[in-house]
């Protein structure tokens, strides 16, 4: 296992939290500036920021690796993003029965 007490990694976790709270806070203020000074309405402006910030994690992941040189992995995932947000859920449902 971890040669970590358990204290240390408490206060790890909510120090990682209590980050998570402030740069939150802090997003959630500078949209409000942004869509105020853009005239977005601040429905725009949540859309926005809730589209970056779901694509970070594919961004960081594309960005890794190319600059790794692991262009397969960096395809595999635009691809894949792609692949996932146009797939029809509910179309085995309507498929016409025979017979």
């Amino acid at each position: 296992m971890s040669s970590l007490s358990l204290p240390l990694p408490l206060l790890i976790f909510a120090g990682a939290g209590a980050a998570i709270w402030v740069a939150g806070t802090s997003l959630s203020n500078q949209t409000d500036v942004l869509s105020t000074r853009l005239h977005l309405g601040s429905a725009l402006g949540g859309l926005i920021l809730l589209a970056v910030a779901t694509n970070l994690p594919e961004i960081a992941i594309v960005a890794t690796a190319s600059l790794s040189g692991n262009i397969g992995v960096a395809v595999g995932n635009v691809l894949d993003g792609i692949a996932i947000q146009t797939r029809r859920p509910g179309r085995a449902r309507h498929r016409r029965r025979t017979g």
